[in-house]
């Protein structure tokens, strides 16, 4: 199993970009955002956050240098995680059209570096994306739906 840094620059960069986010949100975020993400503002909810996603990741070796699909992404915060971690590109598969719009503005006020980050509006179950595309296939927020 390859470890991901718990924390590490890149993952201190994510943690201020997604605070900042959840602080002074852009304009037009869904309110449902906050109860989604908020308890990632506090340090430990956040470690706990970062060490899940590092251990489900390192099960497959990590993303490093390799497309990951994020099925079900939620508001993003796995797929702009993956992106400092060295995923060469992130497939952010979302359906809920809220979220996907939020998801955009977040993305665009606050994480200038996830240019590696696609968002895709689309149901998992028939992915826009074509067949052996992605090295890796993560469901971590649509598994409780």
């Amino acid at each position: 199993m390859t470890s991901l840094p718990t924390r590490s620059a890149q993952v201190d960069a994510f943690a201020a970009a997604f605070r900042a986010a959840l602080a002074d949100p852009p304009a037009g975020v869904d309110p449902w955002f906050f109860a989604y993400c908020g308890e990632l503002k506090g340090d430990r909810d956040f470690t706990t956050y970062v060490r899940a996603r590092q251990q489900i990741l390192g099960l497959d070796g990590g993303v490093a240098g390799k497309d990951v699909l994020d099925a079900g992404s939620g508001f993003g915060a796995t797929s702009h995680l993956m992106a400092p971690w060295g995923a060469r590109n992130v497939y952010s598969v979302e359906i809920h059209g809220p979220m996907v719009a939020s998801h955009a503005k977040v993305r665009g006020a606050r994480f200038p570096y996830a240019r590696n980050v696609h968002q895709v509006r689309g149901d998992v179950s028939h992915l826009p994306l074509a067949n052996q595309s992605v090295d890796v296939v993560l469901s971590i927020e649509a598994v409780s739906h």
